[in-house]
């Protein structure tokens, strides 16, 4: 009888800590290979944020939205002189967020942000560059978090513990 070996292709997640992707993959590679495996390919999974991280975010645009019009600060005094519009978690996503979301990360939409580093950096950001220009008079809010409870409704919470 003739042995026809026949080939599987196997995916395997494995976890590294090794800070530099590229020596993460290369010994992730070199420790299956030890197993007399061939490894043709080794990708790091990117962790996107979740939906409650999405409900999170769009809260912390109306917190900000209503601090900034408490303050008196439409958007014609933070970002265009043209006309005098007050702010809506709308527009403090689409004429800040997204904008320095764009320009750090190259990425068009909040669903394509890395789940803790990348909302983490813009929060923080947004949060130096609104102390620095108004002189602490606006407080950011913490970026808050959405929990359910007992019920599966949503509660706010801002905490920064949420924060890697």
């Amino acid at each position: 009888m003739i042995h026809d070996p026949r080939k599987y292709k196997v995916e395997i997640i494995v976890e590294n800590n090794l800070p530099i992707i590229d020596d993460a993959k290369a010994d992730i590679k070199k420790t299956i290979e030890n197993f007399g495996f061939r490894v043709f390919n080794v990708d790091l999974i990117k962790d996107y944020r979740t939906l409650k991280q999405n409900n999170s975010l769009h809260k912390f645009f109306e917190l900000l939205s209503q601090e900034l019009n408490d303050k008196g600060l439409d958007i014609r005094a933070t970002i265009s002189k043209d006309i005098a519009i007050p702010w809506t978690g709308y527009n403090v996503k689409n004429y800040i967020w997204k904008p320095l979301q764009k320009k750090l990360t190259g990425k068009e939409s909040t669903t394509q942000l890395d789940k803790y580093k990348e909302i983490n950096l813009l929060w923080d950001i947004i949060n130096r560059a609104f102390s620095e220009r108004f002189k602490g008079e606006v407080k950011i809010p913490p970026f808050p978090s959405l929990d359910a409870d007992e019920n599966s409704n949503f509660n706010l919470k801002t905490e920064t513990s949420m924060r890697k």
